[in-house]
């Protein structure tokens, strides 16, 4: 479930601060949000999108996802090249 929270999190910041800037053509993909359900289909199929736990690692180590890359959200920035890297191994 608090995987499902961070999703939650980042797809409404995401959300929030597409609306505070000045209307222009979008770069950003649209955001369709899934149920846990849609998620675990996906990941069974072989199919399943790259999962971001933005958590601590104290919070991942307690319970994660499996397959779940843990990058907290304040090192986003700083690792965007294994988000790249990631993206480039899973065939996207």
């Amino acid at each position: 479930m608090p995987i499902v929270c961070a999703i939650v999190i980042v797809t409404c910041t995401l959300w929030v601060s597409s609306g505070c800037s000045p209307r222009r053509e979008s770069t950003v993909p649209s955001v369709r949000a899934i149920s846990q359900e849609e998620v675990l289909e996906l990941r069974r199929s072989g199919a399943g999108p790259l999962l971001l736990d933005v958590r601590t690692e104290a919070e991942y180590r307690d319970g994660h996802v499996a397959g779940a890359l843990n990058i907290p959200h304040t090192e986003i920035a700083a690792r965007l090249a294994e988000l790249e890297e990631e993206r480039l191994f899973s065939g996207e």
